[in-house]
C-alpha cells in the first residue's frame, strides 16, 4: 500500500479510465474537496456539484467540475477552453483531441462527414456550422472502442449570442 500511494504522490497527474488524477468515480464530494491538487473549490448550485478554477491537467492550468449522483462522484469536466478566440478554441480542441487518440484511440464524431478526417478544424467547423439551425453549436467526439465501463467524449460548443466557444472534455460513469 505504501509503495502504491508513493507512485501517485510523484507520477503525472493524468486520466485514466477510473477518473482524472487523485479523482476517481464513486469518491463523495468530502472526499473530492479533500485533494489537494486543486483548491479552493467552489460548490455550483445549478448542478449541485463542485468546481475548481486551478487544476493542471498535462501541463495545462484549467477548471475541473464535479457532477454527484447516489453512485458518487460520476463525472468530471475538464475545460480546456471557454472565450472568443477561434484559434485558441481550435488549439483547445486539437489538445481534446490528441487527448483522446493517446489514450484510447481513434475517435469519430456524428459531425464530421462520413470520410472526412476528424481534425480539430473539421469539428470547429462542424459546430459553427450548426450555427445556422440552432442558436448555439454543440458537438461530440468520442473514442471508437470506450474502455470498459466507463464514458469519455469531448464537447465543443459556439453560443452565438455571446460569441463565446467551449472546449470540454468528460470523463463519466455510464448513465444508469
Amino acid at each position: 500500500m505504501t509503495a502504491i500511494v508513493w507512485l501517485l504522490s510523484v507520477a503525472p497527474l493524468a486520466a485514466s479510465p477510473d477518473g482524472v488524477g487523485p479523482y476517481l468515480f464513486g469518491m463523495t464530494p468530502e472526499q473530492v474537496q479533500a485533494v489537494e491538487a486543486c483548491t479552493p473549490y467552489k460548490p455550483v448550485r445549478r448542478t449541485g456539484g463542485l468546481e475548481c478554477a486551478n487544476y493542471s491537467f498535462e501541463g495545462t492550468r484549467m477548471n475541473i467540475s464535479f457532477f454527484f449522483d447516489k453512485r458518487g462522484l460520476q463525472t468530471i469536466q475538464l475545460w480546456f477552453y471557454e472565450g472568443t478566440d477561434r484559434n485558441k478554441a481550435l488549439r483547445a480542441t486539437e489538445g481534446v483531441l490528441e487527448h483522446v487518440q493517446r489514450n484510447f484511440g481513434a475517435v469519430v464524431s456524428r459531425a464530421v462527414d462520413d470520410g472526412q478526417a476528424v481534425t480539430a478544424e473539421s469539428l470547429v467547423q462542424a459546430t459553427e456550422a450548426v450555427l445556422g439551425r440552432e442558436e448555439t453549436g454543440r458537438i461530440s467526439l468520442f473514442p471508437v472502442q470506450q474502455p470498459p465501463g466507463r464514458w469519455i467524449y469531448g464537447r465543443m460548443g459556439y453560443i452565438a449570442t455571446i460569441k463565446t466557444y467551449l472546449v470540454f472534455l468528460f470523463y463519466s460513469l455510464p448513465p444508469q
